[in-house]
């Protein structure tokens, strides 16, 4: 029971929300928890009955999505889990903090309760728990571990510990015991043998932090926004103390630049070395939450290389992409995915004041409003549900507990900021990269084979890749519907070995021979995705690119997986629904250069322009005039810049 009076907290909710209510805002309608209310259900365990989000929901109507039912709990560990439970609190908090919504701090505590119950004495957390109420203690998407469910529970129990200090201050300590257990094993695990801090281990040649929660930049990220969480509430030596490991972990597990895959992201996980996935990659958001708090600019540089290497790049192309694994993985698209990116891009705008990141967090959150290949929302604001993803065969419009939550969480986070003013965008049309399938080749001799090869030597994400022999050959079509200059990546098995002992050569347009080794690892085949050419011209017409086995080692074939064209410059076109137009260009080329840009089908106005270098600082700013005859505008970018004409 909350002891403060109800008038107490009646005024503070007030107070929250008049203080809310300036700047930008979206309507308290359009953010609306009236779906994830209806996931909620009454369940008996051994310590009497709790509140649970069920995990599943398919609609009871499919012509009214967002009308609710459970779907079997045989789908799952169970029926409810603490991944779903500890996001949910977290959004009905936030909510609480910025409409000052007294029912939702109920059901916050609800949430709350639940992941109490499914703590351990030891600190960390069983995930699912079944029908009959018992905790799930065998399942391996269950057990307690130093998982994704353990650094939620944490995220939630830090918050709520922030949230009931000044109004539930019993209720606070009973979260801050639970958060003490968790963080003492995040405390032995930065001192055990293997993991402790300090230590590396080496994956295909590069050093990696050894102390990465659970192995993965992502999971250590949840943790430090919930020791944050805490850390903002109750300033202490020891939570500090965390907070900088795992950030100096997370800063370290960054790769590539700004022309080499991962294009500055922070990794995912080193069991799998050259994938990236979008989804919970909360790096961007720790390090900037962290680098506020600690004055620790060094965090946020390394943030900033990662958006404007790579997170750029993908609002310029795809969007909310599934990954790269390390073929670009554009599908499954899904809230999960969209809510990391457009919150780290928030987060990143919070400790820099740059709009930029604020206009690309909206351009990435639209998604939800019908800036994807349908053109069709995927939240309905009318009963706040989420479709659970879409792919290029169409909409899953099931919506259950994490697509529901993870949307809601995109739309509070960026609520009250510049990010806004973009959601209503859609794209009308893109020049982006191209991905050519190695299996769709057209054998010239022998017929090659199609194998299954794993992302990583850990990774579960398996890849169809074609096997080159010594008589194998292959070439594909393509057309190009844009005469631009690319580059020319190629997603292969690197082998053990000398570099040319294995190689294949490339054609295109039956002109230019390049080849391509496909050796050099320095312990185990992994798949990766490297630069072999380019610049080189592509006109607007069909081609052709060919590919076969060279090399020495005849007993050794090339694996390829694809083949990705690069354009210098990608651009992409939108429109909202005001009739304002928005142009993004960004540069992946250290080359200066010039860009035409033709505006002749458009009605006559006022263009603004802006430039950032790869730094995302303004680099030139100008107004011009659209005449009505047509404009040519020439955008010259700065070496992997990027550039907005609005009007």
């Amino acid at each position: 029971m909350i002891k403060r009076s109800m008038a107490v907290l009646m005024l503070l909710s007030l107070l929250l929300y008049l203080q809310a209510g300036f700047c930008y805002a979206l309507n308290q309608g359009d953010i609306n928890l009236s779906h994830l209310d209806s996931l909620k259900r009454e369940i008996t365990t051994a310590e009497g009955k709790k509140i649970i989000v069920v995990v599943f929901a398919s609609p009871a109507d499919p012509q009214n999505p967002g009308a609710g039912k459970d779907q079997p709990a045989a789908k799952s560990g169970g029926i409810a889990c603490v991944d779903d439970a500890a996001r949910a609190a977290v959004v009905y908090m936030k909510y609480f903090e910025q409409f000052g919504d007294l029912n939702a701090l109920k059901k916050a505590r609800e949430c709350l309760d639940f992941i109490l119950y499914m703590q351990d004495a030891d600190g960390l957390f069983y995930n699912f728990i079944k029908e009959d109420g018992s905790r799930n203690t065998s399942d391996p998407g269950s057990v307690k571990s130093m998982s994704w469910w353990t650094v939620r529970a944490l995220y939630s129990l830090g918050y709520g510990y922030r949230v009931f200090k000044s109004i539930d201050k019993d209720y606070a300590s009973r979260l801050e015991q639970a958060l003490l257990l968790t963080q003492a094993r995040i405390k032995d695990y930065l001192s055990a043998p293997e993991t402790g801090y300090g230590n590396y281990i080496e994956i295909h040649g590069k050093k990696v932090p050894a102390w990465l929660l659970n192995k993965g930049g992502d999971v250590t990220s949840i943790a430090v926004l919930g020791l944050c969480e805490y850390y903002k509430a109750k300033a202490n030596d020891d939570t500090a103390d965390l907070i900088k490991k795992l950030c100096r972990g997370i800063d370290e597990f960054q790769g590539g630049d700004f022309e080499t895959y991962p294009f500055y992201a922070h990794l995912s996980s080193y069991t799998a070395m050259r994938s990236w996935h979008a989804y919970g990659s909360s790096q961007i958001q720790a390090l900037c939450e962290a680098g506020i708090i600690f004055n620790q600019s060094q965090w946020i540089d390394s943030a900033e290389k990662e958006a404007n290497g790579l997170l750029v790049h993908l609002a310029s192309s795809y969007g909310p992409v599934y990954g790269f694994e390390p073929h670009p993985v554009i599908y499954p698209q899904t809230s999960y995915s969209d809510e990391a990116l457009a919150s780290n891009l928030i987060w990143l705008y919070k400790a820099t004041g740059k709009e930029n990141y604020a206009m690309m967090s909206g351009l990435m959150a639209s998604w939800l409003y019908g800036n994807n290949i349908f053109k069709e929302p995927m939240y309905m604001a009318s009963t706040g549900a989420s479709y659970d993803g879409l792919d290029q065969a169409g909409i899953n419009k099931n919506s259950g507990a994490e697509s529901t939550v993870e949307a809601l969480l995109a739309l509070l986070n960026i609520n009250r900021t510049p990010a806004e003013k973009y959601l209503s965008f859609t794209e009308i049309s893109a020049l982006r990269f191209q991905i050519l399938e190695a299996e769709h080749g057209q054998t010239v001799f022998k017929v090659f084979e199609i194998k299954e090869y794993p992302a990583d030597q850990d990774s579960g994400f398996k890849m169809k890749l074609v096997e080159l022999n010594r008589e194998n050959s292959f070439w594909i079509k393509f057309n190009m519907t844009d005469a631009e200059q690319y580059n020319f990546y190629l997603v292969f098995l690197k082998k053990p070995g000398l570099g040319k002992a294995i190689a294949a050569n490339m054609r295109i347009d039956g002109d230019i021979i390049i080849q391509v080794a496909m050796g050099g690892s320095p312990d185990v085949p992994y798949l990766t995705m490297e630069k072999v050419m380019g610049p080189y011209f592509l006109a607007k017409c069909l081609h052709t690119l060919g590919i076969r086995f060279s090399g020495l080692n005849f007993s050794q074939p090339a694996v390829v997986d694809c083949v990705v064209l690069q354009p210098l410059v990608e651009r992409r076109l939108f429109k909202n629904r005001d009739g304002k137009y928005l142009l993004l260009m960004k540069s992946m080329t250290s080359i200066e250069r010039n860009n035409p840009v033709s505006l002749a089908s458009f009605p006559p106005g006022k263009v603004a322009m802006t430039v950032y270098n790869s730094s995302g600082s303004i680099a030139k700013q100008d107004v011009s005039d659209l005449q009505s005859n047509g404009s040519n505008f020439q955008v010259k970018l700065p070496p992997y810049g990027y550039a907005t004409l609005e009007w």
